[in-house]
């Protein structure tokens, strides 16, 4: 920030790269932030529920990744519905929820250098599904529980190599969890990992 303050950067690409990386790591501090808040504070009231149709937030929290994945050569895609059935869901928790997931599929699969990020949404009979599908590095299978839990850092494979506080999918299963849903995962090491987010309507 001080260099461009300075004015040592003339060129506008330049410019723009370093606000993209200014802008990217303050969204991570404050997700970082907002995790730790979570965590400290399981028992905070939140706010009431609303009942939403998913469809423009979820389309949101894609456009958020669209620059970071053109830079790490992954092709971003939506397989969305125009709409789906409305459920009663607190709307900034479950897009946190998907920008997690969205976030540590971007950078499983850019570890490969190449691949996909795939956001799909689908009514089932007893609720909604969001599938966060990647084909990156995968994930062991005797991790794949631990994953959830708070503070657990992948160990094994490729994916040990990206760090993080290990909080982001223990928030969003707890996250999930408040709201009657289910938050799971399948992976396979070397193929890539699909998380899915079920969240029932209600009844």
């Amino acid at each position: 920030m001080e260099t461009l303050l300075e004015g040592a950067y003339q060129s506008p690409e330049v410019t723009k790269r370093f606000l993209q990386v200014i802008n990217e790591e303050t969204n991570r501090v404050t997700r970082l932030v907002l995790s730790l808040e979570e965590a400290a504070n399981p028992n905070a009231k939140p706010a009431d529920p609303v009942q939403l149709d998913l469809i423009p937030m979820l389309r949101r929290a894609a456009t958020m990744f669209e620059s970071v994945a053109r830079e790490k050569n992954l092709a971003l895609a939506c397989d969305l519905p125009e709409r789906l059935p409305a459920v009663e869901v607190r709307e900034d928790e479950i897009h946190k929820v998907v920008v997690n997931l969205l976030d540590n599929a971007v950078k499983c699969t850019g570890l490969k250098g190449h691949g996909q990020v795939k956001l799909q949404a689908e009514a089932r009979r007893a609720g909604l599904e969001i599938h966060v599908i990647d084909n990156g590095v995968g994930i062991a299978a005797h991790e794949q529980a631990k994953v959830f839990e708070k503070f657990y850092r992948v160990q094994d494979g490729p994916a040990s190599e990206l760090g993080g506080t290990g909080l982001g999918l223990a928030v969003s299963r707890q996250i999930v969890e408040e709201h009657g849903g289910q938050l799971e995962v399948r992976s396979t090491v070397g193929e890539g990992s699909t998380f899915t987010v079920r969240i029932p309507f209600k009844r």
